[in-house]
């Protein structure tokens, strides 16, 4: 199969999109390196924060049985962070916090949360002391993102199938109310009312299978934002 190459005006870094993944023509990569020992290739381009997403990376040099249009379908995703770059440099998070709001989310069905107010001094206090700081903790991690990158400006349109995701993450953080929760705890209004509405929120979209597919789109856009900091650092 020809190789598809990156446009022309990208930074100048020397990669080919193969059917398995990329390799570096500037440094002379040999593509069975890249077969036999993808993790090698992977730390070139490993910018990542999270272990799920650079296990996506380590499976995206590994690949394998890419039709012609998937690959042409990254090649387009990875020349749009390239192109936007100067915007989506400054990506970045805590290791640790996303650690402990993923798996706080995604097991907040385990959670229950009594009634806050008077019917609180029936209850013992530690489990309602531990979602309030785990939803605080949740409420910091996403405030940068939601900031930041999220909605991203209507100038970066990335591939249809790739906006999806995008748009996914969007709704998700749109639906926590980021911004009213941080105006809270900056206001040390962060009580038990919000961490019950937050946890609900949470359980609800679990319930409806949307916080898998959005952690997913988050960590593959983080896939993506790491290959595009490799490909300019190899420039």
């Amino acid at each position: 199969m020809q190789h598809s190459h990156i446009e022309a005006g990208a930074p100048s870094a020397g990669f080919f999109i193969s059917g398995r993944g990329f390799a570096s023509t500037r440094h002379n990569v040999p593509y069975a390196l890249i077969l036999s020992n993808p993790r090698e290739i992977v730390s070139l381009f490993d910018h990542t924060y999270s272990r799920p997403a650079r296990l996506m990376l380590e499976d995206f040099f590994r690949g394998g049985g890419l039709t012609l249009q998937q690959i042409l379908g990254r090649q387009a995703v990875l020349k749009t962070f390239i192109r936007h770059w100067n915007h989506l440099k400054h990506f970045a998070y805590s290791r640790y916090d996303c650690e402990e709001v993923l798996t706080f989310s995604t097991q907040a069905d385990y959670f229950a949360y009594e009634f806050p107010g008077a019917w609180a001094r029936m209850f013992p206090s530690t489990n309602r002391k531990l979602v309030r700081g785990k939803s605080v903790q949740v409420m910091f991690f996403f405030e940068r993102l939601d900031a930041f990158y999220f909605p991203l400006p209507e100038d970066i349109e990335f591939p249809e199938a790739f906006q999806e995701k995008v748009d996914r993450i969007q709704r998700v953080l749109a639906r926590l109310k980021i911004k009213r929760g941080v105006e809270a705890v900056h206001k040390d209004r962060f009580g038990d009312f919000h961490a019950s509405m937050l946890l609900k929120e949470l359980q609800d979209m679990k319930q409806r299978k949307h916080l898998d597919p959005f952690w997913e789109a988050l960590h593959e856009f983080e896939m993506y934002w790491s290959l595009a900091k490799g490909v300019i650092a190899q420039g």
